[in-house]
């Protein structure tokens, strides 16, 4: 099994926009720009690749990692990141989904393909990034991510499912804590303006170490504060999570 990291390039056929439900697309970006490909010939001694771009290669460059993250839990790999470390995992599309926004990287890109305008600032702020396997999925050797996942599982209206992770930094080279629930909803008009036919929330709470009480809330989104009512995909960050620190992180199903 091998994950890559992708290049800083614009990744192209994404056109960001700001839908009429207030939802933010595409999610997730994948490589499609410069991508070496085979090319059809006829003629012996010609080149038989090609570079090419657009949609036709991020998509399955997309797909393909999708692949590789079933791949990871049927056979085993979680959580040690080995073959056969555990029994396998059938995962839900949905953990898929949760598992590449997890590690998604903030996108700077180089240039685009057809104006030439350079960025400068990364597009973090408003969609969760850059397929990058190597952030996603601890992989024996290679990286230093403790990974703890929910697969598929139900919550009721008012209920609240709570995990405390204390963080440990010792050794390591991550500094991030991320939290990602993804969840699937129901199709609703595109005339609907609030389109979350079930709306679960996601938030992380830093909890003082001799009281318990609540020291700060994260939100998801990059939003300074509230919830999210928009998206069915929700990701929390803490940039600089404090050592021997704990966090509570919830999902609550509000509605």
């Amino acid at each position: 099994m091998k994950f890559y990291e992708a290049k800083n390039y614009i990744f192209t056929s994404c056109i960001i926009t700001l839908n009429h439900t207030g939802r933010r697309v595409p999610d997730i970006f994948a490589p499609g720009y410069n991508i070496c490909t085979s090319r059809f010939t006829t003629e012996i001694g010609e080149d038989t690749t090609i570079n090419v771009y657009g949609t036709s290669f991020a998509s399955p460059n997309a797909a393909g990692s999708a692949a590789l993250i079933r791949q990871y839990f049927t056979e085993g790999w979680y959580p040690c990141g080995s073959e056969g470390c555990s029994e396998p995992i059938k995962p839900s599309g949905a953990l898929i989904k949760a598992v590449m926004l997890n590690g998604a990287q903030p996108v700077l890109g180089k240039e685009t393909v057809f104006r030439k305008k350079k960025m400068t600032k990364p597009l973090r702020q408003k969609y969760f990034g850059k397929i990058n396997l190597l952030k996603s999925l601890p992989l024996a050797g290679k990286n230093q991510i403790n990974m703890f996942i929910v697969n598929n599982k139900l919550i009721n209206q008012g209920e609240k499912n709570t995990i405390n992770v204390r963080i440990n930094k010792d050794g390591c080279s991550e500094r991030i804590l991320s939290a990602t629930m993804s969840y699937y909803d129901i199709g609703v008009l595109a005339c609907t303006t609030r389109c979350l036919q079930n709306n679960i929330d996601l938030y992380i709470e830093r909890l003082d170490p001799a009281s318990r009480e609540v020291e700060k809330k994260f939100f998801p989104n990059d939003r300074k504060r509230g919830r999210d009512r928009v998206n069915n995909n929700e990701r929390v960050q803490v940039t600089n999570a404090t050592n021997n620190q704990t966090y509570s992180i919830t999902v609550e199903a509000e509605n």
